[in-house]
């Protein structure tokens, strides 16, 4: 679901920005895929540990695994996008040498944009480390739902004129506010952030409820039904 909505948010980059707002979007994503890497591994690291903990029945250390993790990945991102901020220029000359002076200004827009969010962008990873490694992993599922379809595909729409016809699909966008490809840029920098608060609400609601007290139970051999019933 979350790849048909950047499908279509790449479509709404090129009616309302062009080839230089294609390729402005093109070097943020290229660059944020490279800043989510660490983000991932630590993900992956803080899952292990989390299973492991609840397997030796201690919900608490699992719990704060990953309270002490996204507090991490958050203050690294925070720094890392700093750093982003304040060299988008030199990175986007570095990636794309070639780019028009409307593309290069975007990029580094773009670029500036997506620094600003790493942190709830990074943050998010570890948040949902937490949750599969209880077992709720359709939290992730409803989690990308709301991020891609409730938030970031509605403000990109914003960028494109009224009454827009939408490239190869042929779907005329009437809800369109003629913002500008920087509404997108916006779109995508919002998403990460209301994702990241939503699931840190939902993390600190679920927790409360005793989230990692009953997948400790369940792994333990305990009654699944009683946690389950405990846990909604």
């Amino acid at each position: 679901m979350s790849e048909l909505v950047r499908v279509l948010v790449v479509g709404l980059v090129a009616v309302a920005g062009g080839a230089a707002g294609v390729a402005a979007y093109t070097v943020g994503a290229r660059v944020a895929t490279l800043a989510v890497v660490p983000a991932l591994g630590i993900q992956q690291a803080a899952q292990s540990m989390i299973g492991q903990n609840l397997g030796a029945d201690a919900p608490e250390r699992a719990r704060r695994t990953t309270t002490v993790g996204t507090g991490m990945v958050v203050a690294g991102f925070l720094a890392l996008g700093a750093v982003q901020f304040l060299l988008a220029g030199g990175i986007a000359d570095l990636l794309a040498p070639d780019l028009t002076a409307t593309g290069r200004s975007l990029s580094v827009l773009y670029l500036r944009i997506l620094g600003a969010s790493y942190w709830a962008l990074g943050g998010t990873y570890t948040l949902l480390a937490g949750f599969n490694g209880a077992s709720r992993t359709r939290t992730s599922f409803v989690a990308d739902l709301v991020k891609y379809w409730a938030v970031r595909f509605p403000i990109a729409v914003a960028a494109v004129p009224v009454a827009t016809t939408f490239g190869a699909f042929g779907v005329t966008v009437t809800p369109g506010l003629g913002w500008g490809v920087e509404a997108v840029f916006w779109a995508v920098a919002a998403s990460n952030v209301v994702g990241f608060l939503g699931l840190g609400g939902y993390f600190l609601y679920t927790t409360r409820r005793g989230m990692f007290a009953n997948a400790a139970e369940r792994a333990n051999g305990g009654s699944p039904e009683a946690a389950d019933a405990a846990d909604d």
